[in-house]
């Protein structure tokens, strides 16, 4: 081109610089560049997950720790209650027993043998459930051979080698337990009192499972009066 100037020389419009501005595109990448991205790609989210897992863990551990300060202040509550109870009931034991031992007319004291046998059947069924890890359940067998035990010794001198017992390993519910507790001694002080008048003589109590059913039979060798 000309110049306006003496001995100035100026380009040609064709060589002026070319600028273009690109947004949203890269070079293309290499496949080490691929392989450098999947990389990181995997890392974060493991990163992710890590941490996601974390928090669980976290939230897991909280949970666990209040389940665990809630059960041991249940525990608590329950051996304090059971603690009472055990205390009034054994007031009660006391009381009957003192009055047995006391009276002298015969129908007062198989009364007072009742009442104190119920007593008993309670007591041992409370007593034998904080014995237990499954507080739902009773262990029937020594259930039932202490609470014939402890009615030997209500009855008196001779009846310990009178009362005879099968038993096999059943467990049952801690209602189950109670209602058959009951029974037992409604059915071994009758038998006591109409079978033989008081007077020592056999009983046998059995205690087996069938098609899932406790069976408790007791029997004894005696007469039975109209009272019977």
């Amino acid at each position: 081109e000309p110049t306006t100037e003496p001995g100035i020389l100026t380009p040609r419009k064709s060589f002026e610089v070319w600028r273009e501005t690109v947004s949203g595109r890269s070079e293309a990448w290499s496949a080490i560049d691929i392989e450098a991205a999947a990389r990181v790609a995997r890392e974060l989210g493991e990163l992710q997950r890590a941490r996601q897992l974390a928090r669980l863990n976290e939230t897991l551990r909280r949970a666990l720790g209040e389940r665990d300060t809630l059960l041991t202040q249940k525990d608590f509550l329950l051996r304090e209650g059971n603690h009472r109870i055990q205390n009034s009931l054994q007031i009660v034991g006391s009381m009957l027993t003192l009055q047995l031992r006391q009276s002298k007319d015969p129908e007062v004291r198989h009364r007072l043998e009742e009442a104190l046998g119920r007593v008993n059947a309670v007591t041992l069924v409370h007593r034998r459930l904080y014995r237990t890890d499954q507080p739902r359940m009773v262990d029937l067998e020594p259930y039932v051979r202490e609470l014939v035990g402890d009615m030997a010794g209500s009855l008196g001198g001779g009846w310990d080698r009178q009362l005879h017992l099968g038993l096999s390993p059943v467990s049952a519910a801690t209602e189950v337990a109670t209602t058959l507790g009951l029974i037992l001694t409604e059915l071994v002080l009758n038998a006591a009192k109409y079978a033989y008048g008081g007077e020592p003589g056999p009983i046998h109590v059995t205690l087996s499972e069938a098609a899932g059913h406790v069976v408790l039979r007791v029997s004894d060798r005696g007469r039975w009066t109209a009272g019977g």
